[in-house]
């Protein structure tokens, strides 16, 4: 990851960005073009000089890069029910003279899980699509998670000492114990306990690789 992402500027101030309508306009132009210069190429790397252009193009005007995704440019939260709408996450109760309450209440009440999980599925997208602009753009994981999540906990991994101090001492011996049937020696067994213990990654950090891929 860069260690200076976006020229400097907080993620914040990045986000905020996507309310710009100066920006907005922009970027979709930007995109327009690249998807332009794409449909119009036989490969990849025939376009890849002119779209890399546009990109430089863009971050010397504002530091970032564009998003890649014309989703994230309209935040007008009509724009949801629109595409609610026309991509059928709605229902229908037909009622007729002789259509009980109880029927209506029961179809409402069929098709509501439905239509819920496939707006959390929507929104899922759009965090996926921010997850992976910035870190393109070079924020790590933690700051991404405590920006787009709200996560407050879990954004660094534990120290050793305090994933000792809250693991029990039975859990530890277990571990001990199934690393030194591998015929390790106490070194290498240490050093692969106190690894298990501490977790490959943040958990904060393990949320944000498992929506980048979704």
């Amino acid at each position: 990851m860069s260690k200076e992402p976006a020229g400097g500027r907080s993620i914040d101030e990045v986000l905020d960005l996507l309310k710009d309508p100066k920006f907005c306009a922009e970027a979709a132009r930007t995109i327009t073009e690249a998807a332009g210069i794409a449909a119009q190429v036989s490969s990849f790397k025939e376009g890849r000089f002119q779209i890399e252009q546009l990109g430089v193009r863009f971050i010397e005007r504002w530091g970032v890069l564009p998003p890649t995704s014309g989703e994230l440019l309209d935040p007008d939260p009509r724009r949801r029910c629109v595409e609610a709408i026309v991509s059928g996450r709605w229902g229908v109760v037909p009622i007729f003279p002789w259509t009980t309450n109880r029927q209506i209440k029961a179809r409402v009440v069929n098709m509501r899980p439905v239509i819920r999980k496939q707006h959390r599925d929507a929104l899922v997208n759009r965090h996926a699509q921010l997850v992976g602009w910035l870190e393109a753009i070079g924020f790590d994981r933690p700051t991404i998670a405590h920006a787009v999540f709200g996560r407050t906990t879990g954004l660094r991994r534990p120290t050793q000492a305090t994933a000792i101090a809250r693991t029990p001492e039975r859990r530890e011996r277990e571990l001990y114990e199934e690393y030194r049937g591998l015929g390790l020696t106490h070194s290498q067994i240490q050093q692969k306990v106190y690894r298990r213990l501490q977790g490959s990654e943040a958990v904060a950090s393990a949320a944000v690789r498992m929506t980048d891929r979704r």
